[in-house]
């Protein structure tokens, strides 16, 4: 439910609205995203051996710091070639598909989690 409510809201930028729908909808989407955020990394943390681990929230973190300039030089052609509208269509559509794997491996997991412990119980 929580990346519905980080994912949904920013459809809604995609249209014109007033200031205060797209504060408010960036609101919404950011309340979600710090309910999301840890759960989703713990996730991610408990799945990768612990002799992995260190590694991976290394990798994790590293990829965070190199994506954000990266994102943030294609920024400003996006707006120029498609508009701001353009933008947070391409925004949502990632969102939406990164919440929608992100899903799907938790619950093939839980599936299986659940399917283990059936058999050993």
């Amino acid at each position: 439910m929580g990346l519905i409510g980080t994912v949904a809201p920013v459809w809604l930028l995609v249209y014109a609205m007033p200031v205060w729908g797209v504060v408010a909808a960036l609101a919404v989407s950011g309340g979600f995203t710090g309910l999301v955020n840890a759960p989703a990394i713990g996730f991610l943390t408990m799945r990768v051996p612990e002799s992995l681990r260190a590694q991976v929230i290394t990798a994790l973190i590293t990829a965070n710091t190199v994506a954000a300039p990266i994102a943030y030089a294609v920024t400003g052609p996006i707006v120029r070639r498609f508009g701001l509208d353009g933008l947070y269509a391409i925004a949502a559509a990632g969102e939406t598909a990164g919440a929608t794997l992100f899903t799907l491996i938790a619950l093939r997991h839980q599936a299986a989690q659940r399917q283990a412990e059936a058999a050993a119980g």
